[in-house]
């Protein structure tokens, strides 16, 4: 194995315990996407007014913008915003 390539078992490995322990992982389903935004919400809920709201260095601001990204998807997909016309 490469020095620079992941160790994938121990990457699926401590997926699934994050995802038993958070209860959250990839958006496919209305289930799976109220799950996230409560994630979402909690987690700032948990920071607001505080430094950490605003530290993109603090774990959970990662976090944070993997599940923002994955709601934003899954709302594109199945809650799409028609064009408006122009006047």
């Amino acid at each position: 194995m490469n020095a620079a390539s992941p160790d994938l078992i121990e990457v699926a490995r401590s997926y699934a315990e994050f995802r038993a322990i958070a209860g959250v992982g990839a958006v496919r389903s209305e289930a799976d996407y109220s799950r996230t935004l409560a994630m979402v919400e909690a987690i700032l809920d948990e920071t607001r007014n505080q430094p950490a709201r605003e530290d993109a260095t603090h774990p959970l601001a990662d976090l944070l913008d993997l599940l923002s990204a994955s709601l934003r998807s899954y709302e594109a997909d199945h809650y799409p915003i028609p064009a408006q016309k122009s006047h």
